[in-house]
C-alpha cells in the first residue's frame, strides 16, 4: 500500500474486542451496528496459527480512500 493508506483507514477506524487489535488500537472505538457505511472495520484473523489484522473496508468511506489513493485494484 502506498504510504499514509493505513493511516486514513485508522483515522476512520472501528476495531473488534480482540486481544492483538486491542493492543494495537487501544484508543480505537469498538465496532457497532453500521460500521460499513462510515468505518473501517479492525478485525483480527487467523491464518493457520498465527493471528494478523484485517481491515474490513465496508461500503462507503473505506472504498474510497482506497479510491482516492488509486490503491483499488479490480479484477474481472
Amino acid at each position: 500500500m502506498k504510504d499514509g493508506t493505513t493511516k486514513a483507514l485508522e483515522d476512520i477506524g472501528v476495531r473488534d474486542q480482540s486481544k492483538l487489535v486491542k493492543s494495537t488500537y487501544p484508543n480505537m472505538p469498538e465496532v457497532k451496528s453500521g460500521w460499513n457505511e462510515n468505518s473501517a472495520f479492525f478485525k483480527q484473523e487467523k491464518v493457520g496459527k498465527n493471528a494478523q489484522i484485517n481491515i474490513g473496508l465496508g461500503k462507503g468511506k473505506g472504498i474510497k480512500i482506497l479510491y482516492h489513493l488509486k490503491m483499488l485494484v479490480l479484477t474481472m
